[in-house]
Formats: structure tokens, sequence, C-alpha cells
């Protein structure tokens, strides 16, 4: 398959899932999304073309949200990913909240939580391994996105591996629910200061 035909089948894909969702705004009859983005190749410009094609698609689904944001991860050094935040959070004045794992490097959490995203920072002893993001969870078009996700235009996923996009209702619940229990964990900082005493889980 040429990069070509490849770029399409992401293309495509990417509005596949925009479409779904917005059949699901307008309670029309649609099918779930259950994708996979699968990464790697025979040579090193395949498994980079992959990747950029990938990231595009992760980011494009992430574009099109229409409420809420929530992404959990170890780290996020993606200057990509955090100008994506940013960029729908004014666009679209959604709500948007991030969970990293206690990191070193705080430039990128600062840029989001300068723009309303609210960060929070895990201090924990066990390292915080969760890689997903819910986009409108509380809603019936909500998209779940796990695997892959830190990576940038110039640095993207050339190893083996996977991205599942989905929209099954009993994943994004799980997913929800613990996004929810580690965000009002209290061994966190908040690194733009707001108050979720009375956030409920």
């Amino acid at each position: 398959m040429d990069m070509f035909i490849w770029k399409s089948v992401v293309v495509g894909l990417a509005e596949r899932i925009v479409g779904i969702t917005r059949r699901l705004k307008n309670n029309e009859k649609s099918d779930a999304i259950n994708e996979v983005l699968i990464y790697g190749g025979d040579t090193d410009e395949w498994r980079r073309q992959v990747g950029l094609n990938n990231l595009f698609c992760i980011l494009y689904i992430i574009d099109h949200a229409g409420r809420t944001i929530d992404i959990s991860m170890p780290s996020l050094e993606s200057d990509s990913l955090t100008k994506c935040l940013i960029e729908v959070k004014n666009r679209n004045n959604i709500e948007v909240r991030l969970i990293v794992h206690n990191v070193t490097d705080l430039c990128n959490l600062h840029s989001l939580a300068d723009n309303g995203i609210r960060v929070k920072v895990i201090k924990s002893a066990v390292k915080l391994e969760h890689e997903f993001i819910i986009i409108d969870g509380a809603y019936s078009d909500a998209v779940a996105i796990l695997g892959s996700l830190d990576f940038e235009v110039s640095r993207v996923n050339c190893c083996k591996g996977t991205t599942i996009l989905s929209s099954d209702c009993t994943l994004i619940s799980a997913l929800q629910l613990e996004f929810n229990r580690v965000w009002l964990s209290h061994d966190d900082e908040n690194i733009n200061n707001f108050d979720d005493s009375e956030e409920g889980s």
C-alpha cells in the first residue's frame, strides 16, 4: 500500500469517526466506533509516515471535541498535542482536564494552565501509566482514545504498537470512573490552583 492510499485511509477513518459522532449528537442511528490505528512498517520512512498519519488522525478527533476532554498520561511532552488542546479549548469553549504523573518539565503544563485547562500532577510512589483521552465522556457521542498518544510531528511513533479509538459506552464509563478516581485523589498538585472539592466522581 503506498503512502497516498494510506493517507486516504487515515483521513477517511477520521472523517468517519467525526461523522458518526455528529449523527449521535443528532440522535440518528449509527454504528459504534471501534477502530485500531496500527504502527510500524518495513522501512524507516514507512514507519515514520504511518506514525505521522496516525498522529494526525488523533489530533483531528481531539479537534472536534464539543464539550469536554479528559486526558490521563504519564507525561505530556508533545507540543503538537499541547497546541491542539489549547486551540480546541479556546475555539469551542470546552472543559479540558489533564492528569500527568510527577514530571520535571512543566513548560507544556503551565502553557495549558495559562489557557484555562485544568492540570493535575499526581505525586505518588506508584507511577501512573494510564494513557487515554475521553472526549465528551458524559454524552452519547463520547469517544475514547487509548494507547500511543504523547507524540508530535517531529517525534512520531515509529515503533510497533496500536492506538484504539472506541465509542463503546462500557469502556468509556470504566475509563471515566478511573479518570475521576485519580482526579479526586489527594496525592496531587494543581498546576493552576483550581478548587475541585465539590466535584463528584
